[in-house]
């Protein structure tokens, strides 16, 4: 006798079929998605390597812009395919790097002292030729251009892990320092003895390195910077090379008389002028090379000494670095320094310049010291980027006024006194510390 199935088997068994083959659909399906998104995986990463290259490439060819005032498409291209492709995308055969100055794309289009690079290259498919998708374009698009410096102050040396309260910036002493721009320090930033910083954004490396008893004025985070100054002035090192031609040997030091007018040259042994004058103490306009000796020694009592147009260029004699003096501008007396303004001199904003090849191991036996009595203030770029700054000066040539600039680079800086730094370049036609930086 047959035995019949009853339709309640019938049905199971259908559904048990159904089952099946939507989960061998279902199989397919995932591994459908599974191959496209290995594909969109291989992508994105081609992706992320591209942008790191057209990245490089943007920064490069501001960078370009930013140290060649005669720069030109051609060296500009140079540049940027230069950093694409030592981040390993080449320009030639399915590789394309675009370099547009000014960018034909974005919110820069056309803006000049901008660069845009476009990089594009063809990607093959694995799972996605199943949609008769072969290959497809992956593309990244970098802008970067030339910007005004964020600040004025700049602690150049890097220390990481020590908090040391003379690493880097300090000021010492109950005082508030004021400072219209940002304050970089590649180590610490320490205000102790009541002293406090009024600043736009102030800037530090060193974690637990960081004191100041204004609390917190606009804290950023940052990683080490660079020598803000040094690419500006490529015939400083020129400049500096002609120690060996003493326009005044001396042993001592030159020693100006009452109403002296100091010249411009070469001075093999430094200046040094102390004590009280009757008369004003003038530095004529120019460059003033001092070589070790005893630097530039000032100390006045109630004297005033002066320099408009000038630029003091510290150095060492021969090749013994440990003879190198630093500057030196003390006592109560009023000193008032200015750098050129001149549009073709080519160190114009420059006030004084330590040679950077003074190792740092001999800046950390020295400090050069810019004060003076109340009155006194500097007009420029004060740049010591391998030996220790410290400054009590002005930026303003009247008391508590905002006019003037003052820019410290030094290897540590340490401001004492109520000092005030200002950001008015008009005098040099604007902000000195051109930076590139990313703008798209």
């Amino acid at each position: 006798m047959k035995r019949l199935f009853s339709l309640s088997s019938r049905r199971r068994l259908q559904e048990g079929g159904s089952i099946l083959v939507f989960a061998t659909l279902a199989i397919f399906v995932l591994f459908g998605f599974m191959g496209l998104s290995l594909d969109a995986g291989f992508m994105y990463y081609q992706k992320r390597r591209m942008q790191t290259a057209a990245d490089a490439g943007a920064i490069a060819g501001a960078q370009e812009l930013l140290r060649n005032s005669s720069a030109t498409l051609a060296t500009v291209q140079a540049a940027a395919r230069k950093d694409t492709s030592l981040n390993g995308f080449t320009n030639g055969g399915d590789i394309t790097v675009t370099v547009n100055m000014p960018p034909v794309n974005g919110p820069k289009a056309g803006t000049n002292g901008f660069v845009e690079v476009i990089i594009g290259q063809p990607q093959p498919t694995t799972f996605m030729q199943v949609l008769n998708i072969n290959s497809t374009t992956v593309m990244a698009r970098a802008v970067a251009g030339i910007t005004n410096g964020l600040g004025c102050v700049y602690a150049l040396q890097q220390s990481p892990g020590n908090t040391s309260t003379q690493s880097g910036f300090a000021i010492n002493g109950n005082t508030t320092v004021n400072m219209n721009c940002g304050v970089y320090s590649n180590s610490n930033f320490s205000a102790v003895g009541g002293g406090c910083l009024s600043s736009t954004n102030l800037n530090y490396v060193n974690p637990g390195g960081y004191t100041n008893q204004c609390g917190t004025p606009n804290l950023q985070p940052a990683g080490p910077v660079s020598d803000p100054v040094a690419p500006l002035f490529p015939t400083a090192s020129t400049t500096i090379a002609t120690k060996s031609n003493c326009t005044y040997n001396v042993n001592n030091g030159y020693r100006p008389t009452d109403g002296v007018h100091v010249q411009p040259g070469v001075y093999c042994g430094g200046i040094k002028i102390t004590g009280s004058y009757t008369n004003p103490i003038v530095f004529d306009p120019g460059n003033y090379v001092i070589v070790g000796g005893v630097g530039l020694d000032v100390n006045l009592s109630g004297a005033s000494v002066s320099g408009a147009g000038v630029t003091f260029f510290l150095t060492y004699p021969g090749t013994n670095t440990n003879q190198f003096a630093p500057v030196s501008i003390s006592g109560n007396g009023t000193a008032t320094f200015s750098a050129p303004t001149a549009a073709g001199s080519p160190y114009r904003g420059l006030l004084f310049y330590q040679d950077p090849t003074i190792p740092g191991t001999t800046a950390q036996n020295m400090t050069s010291v810019i004060g003076g009595g109340a009155g006194s203030y500097f007009q420029g770029i004060i740049y010591y980027p391998t030996t220790n700054l410290q400054y009590s000066g002005s930026s303003s040539t009247t008391q508590n006024g905002s006019d003037g600039y003052t820019i410290l680079v030094g290897y540590n800086v340490f401001v004492n006194g109520g000092t005030t730094i200002n950001t008015d370049y008009s005098a040099i036609g604007g902000d000195p510390l051109k930076v590139a930086v990313f703008a798209e």
